[in-house]
């Protein structure tokens, strides 16, 4: 069955309960991945539902620019609290060490950040 987003909700309500599963069930989400290393956009991965993990995770990947594996930071394009706008304020403050992890966590680190009045 093939379903356009823009009638989901509609359509939804005409389907029977393990019909709705289905479709429920089959929806992925993907997630765009930016190495912590050189800040580049690498392998985006798709995640199923249920699967899903913060925005923000880190994970380790192999980066097709730095061509090593080193942690990237999982974005997802839509309704979250955590964007790319976030990551490149990370990057340019240094907020990653040099194996990829965070020296601070986010929201510490974005108030440290209001509090000496860079942004």
């Amino acid at each position: 069955m093939n379903l356009e987003l823009s009638s989901l909700p509609l359509q939804l309500m005409l389907l029977n309960k393990s019909q709705k599963e289905g479709i429920i069930m089959s929806q992925n989400l993907i997630s765009e991945m930016y190495c912590t290393n050189c800040g580049n956009r690498g392998i985006n991965i798709p995640r199923r539902s249920g699967h899903y993990r913060k925005a923000g995770h880190l994970k380790k990947l192999y980066c097709i620019h730095c061509k090593k594996e080193c942690n990237h930071v999982e974005i997802h394009p839509f309704f979250t609290h955590y964007n790319y706008e976030d990551f490149k304020l990370e990057i340019k403050y240094n907020n990653f060490n040099k194996d990829g992890e965070r020296k601070e966590p986010y929201k510490i680190f974005k108030n440290n950040l209001r509090k000496r009045g860079v942004i």
